[in-house]
């Protein structure tokens, strides 16, 4: 792992080469059954629409918690510790007292279909504790600044005796191509040591400052290029996602997304989030979510809803009823909440508002499976499915 941990130091994003056909097809198949098993839907077969808007993350509560979703996890994790170790090595110095976390993210499906993604500007997603409420990002790594020729005994005594200077835990995002076809990624290679600008969240970058620093340019010029040992860029200058690949890059990285045309028939992509830290205990408090099947905050922070706000004008629509009747063509009933406007409908939610921050219109979640009474012993966490949502030693 060691040439790919080297494109993540220095380039900030590389591409490892995980599953092989086989694996991967096997991957696919059982990750799609998953679905067929979520217990929120009617609905079956990979043609469902289960989440509206093009870019198709998957927000119910059974996406992330359905056995098989965790097998994958678990086996991502231990995949991808051999090159979180050999990055620890070389950025920070050391794998001692270093732990890696894999942290919920989402199942998504693209479609022509599912209608496209909506095209996003340049940005960094950076984990915004204080925007949702949450605690910072903590400064709890430690820095081993040694020389590589002092002597073991000596390094283990400035260790036991000498407090450690701590620096910013490391947070990384990407996905696994779990397609027969090639995924690409919109991002620019080495910009994750480029300044912060103090923005948290979505931070994106204006239109004049697109410009200053010739993003769209640069782009273009990566087009049929590669960097570092893995790497690689299509015709438009993206990063080439091939078919059993997993793409990790660092939050910080400057990058977009692309809308246009998506495949004709259903693409899975499963994304991940990993921090490195110090700390033994989780970045976000999941218990409720663990326990309960409840919808977890995913790396950025946020809650992922089922629907984007611009829907509810779509529900509402007194042209079309196709929105209204998604809802209640894919899910059961237990699933839905009914929301009166100009239109009567119903969305994905709490139903009679049990839960009312779910159905509050800037959340847009589902409920626990535990509310809907859908959450079953199958669906119970064991002692290795908390490990792998818990911080553990690299070392």
């Amino acid at each position: 792992m060691a040439a790919y941990a080297h494109d993540l130091a220095a380039l900030g994003v590389t591409v490892v080469p995980l599953l092989d056909a086989s694996s991967r097809a096997a991957w696919e198949d059982t990750l799609w059954a998953a679905m067929d098993e979520f217990p929120e839907y009617k609905t079956k077969g990979r043609a469902v629409k289960r989440v509206l808007g093009g870019f198709g993350a998957l927000g119910n509560p059974s996406s992330f918690h359905h056995p098989a979703v965790r097998r994958f996890r678990a086996s991502l994790k231990a995949a991808l510790r051999p090159l979180f170790a050999a990055y620890a090595e070389m950025v920070l110095g050391t794998t001692h007292n270093v732990q890696l976390e894999a942290l919920f993210d989402r199942l998504c499906v693209r479609c022509e279909a599912f209608k496209r993604p909506v095209p996003e500007a340049w940005h960094r997603d950076i984990y915004d504790g204080e925007g949702f409420k949450l605690r910072p990002l903590p400064h709890s790594i430690p820095a081993d600044d040694s020389d590589d020729d002092e002597p073991l005994d000596e390094r283990h005594r400035r260790r036991t005796t000498t407090p450690p200077r701590l620096r910013e835990d490391l947070l990384f995002g990407g996905w696994t191509n779990l397609d027969t076809r090639e995924q690409a990624f919109v991002c620019l290679p080495k910009t994750h040591d480029e300044p912060l600008r103090g923005k948290k969240g979505f931070a994106s970058f204006d239109e004049a400052e697109i410009q200053k620093y010739r993003f769209n340019e640069r782009l273009q010029a990566q087009a049929h290029g590669r960097m570092g040992n893995a790497v690689h860029f299509n015709a438009t200058g993206e990063v080439i996602v091939p078919p059993g690949h997993t793409i990790v890059f660092l939050q910080r990285l400057i990058h977009s997304v692309k809308g246009g045309k998506q495949p004709d028939t259903p693409a899975l992509r499963a994304f991940h989030g990993f921090r490195l830290t110090g700390e033994t205990a989780s970045l976000l408090d999941h218990a409720a979510a663990v326990e309960n099947g409840g919808v977890p905050r995913i790396p950025s922070g946020q809650i992922p809803p089922m629907f984007s706000s611009n829907h509810f004008a779509f529900f509402c629509s007194e042209k079309t009823s196709e929105w209204r009747d998604w809802s209640v063509r894919t899910f059961y009933d237990a699933c839905l909440y009914e929301r009166v406007g100009k239109k009567t409908y119903k969305t994905p939610g709490s139903k009679d508002n049990r839960n009312p921050h779910v159905n509050h219109a800037k959340v847009r979640a589902m409920p626990s499976l535990a509310e809907m009474g859908m959450w079953t012993e199958a669906y119970a966490y064991s002692a290795h499915d908390r490990a792998v949502l818990t911080p553990e030693p690299l070392d």
